[in-house]
């Protein structure tokens, strides 16, 4: 457990220092997005209250079904703003070599990143160096198409059988 909570710290400090990479190549602060890390860690490392009886199976699936639900609503969200907006698509797609790796990887996967990125600071390594893409087909549904609505160009093969995002976004 604490091993877990050791890769979460990682992972936010891999996200701010990414953060403060953007603030400085953009000489602009991202004060809002900054604020959602923040508290997003925050989430990340609550301690849930005891339960006073184990889950049963029905309590998991009835969990299941709404974490479902709301990344079914996320989906639904990214792809009214990337439909609403080109240059959401156009964002998400050309820095998908960077996010798409760190919010599909193991714990072990991220350690990988932040020695990485601690050591090379001119880029992060290329999606297939982490081997990620190999997952993609296992994911659940929503983050399946979440992958394939970013990192995928429109009206190119829906499953590309190419390790991460197509070159020239």
């Amino acid at each position: 457990m604490a091993e877990e909570g050791k890769a979460d710290d990682q992972l936010f400090q891999l996200l701010s220092g990414l953060l403060q990479q953007v603030e400085s190549l953009t000489n602009q602060e991202e004060v809002e997005l900054r604020s959602k890390i923040e508290a997003l860690g925050l989430e990340v490392t609550k301690v849930p209250s005891k339960a006073v009886q184990p889950l049963g199976e029905l309590d998991i699936a009835k969990q299941l079904d709404e974490l479902s639900e709301k990344l079914e609503d996320v989906d639904e969200k990214i792809s009214s703003a990337m439909a609403a907006d080109p240059q959401v698509q156009t964002l998400l797609s050309g820095t998908a070599d960077v996010w798409m790796p760190v919010i599909t990887a193991t714990a072990e996967e991220r350690q990988k990143i932040v020695r990485n990125s601690n050591t090379r600071t001119e880029k992060l390594p290329p999606t297939s160096e982490i081997g990620f893409a190999s997952k993609i087909p296992m994911l659940p549904g929503a983050r399946r198409n979440l992958y394939i609505a970013w990192a995928v160009h429109p009206g190119s093969d829906p499953e590309p059988d190419i390790p991460g995002p197509q070159p020239g976004f």
